[in-house]
């Protein structure tokens, strides 16, 4: 079960959806940035979930962010699109991040998760 089934309504898909990354986008953030926060939810029982889009690299299990907005450090523990668990996320895949080390009032829209 994944941490998405909290949601009734959330959609399911058999393939992973994938984003065109606009170059404008890449430009206006650091180079080491990963993905631009779109939303972010607390989820009983689990933890902090933030979804976006992988902008640059990837993002492995276990792999350790910074939220360049506060500085904090925070652990990926799992990744997952459209209710299928990944071990990693490459460039142009929307996904959910399910972080530890950071609660749901540290987070915001638009805060920027930076690979370290």
């Amino acid at each position: 079960m994944g941490f998405f089934d909290f949601f009734k309504n959330f959609g399911s898909s058999s393939t992973p959806e994938t984003t065109v990354v606009n170059q404008s986008v890449l430009d206006s953030v650091p180079n080491n940035c990963v993905m631009i926060i779109e939303d972010v939810f607390s989820i009983p029982g689990k933890g902090v979930v933030v979804t976006g889009t992988v902008l640059r690299n990837s993002i492995n299990l276990n792999d350790t962010l910074m939220v360049m907005e506060s500085n904090k450090t925070v652990r990926v523990v799992g990744i997952e699109v459209f209710r299928k668990q990944l071990e990693f996320a490459e460039v142009g895949m929307n996904v959910g991040l399910l972080l530890d080390g950071v609660t749901r009032d540290e987070l915001m829209v638009s805060y920027k998760l930076l690979k370290m």
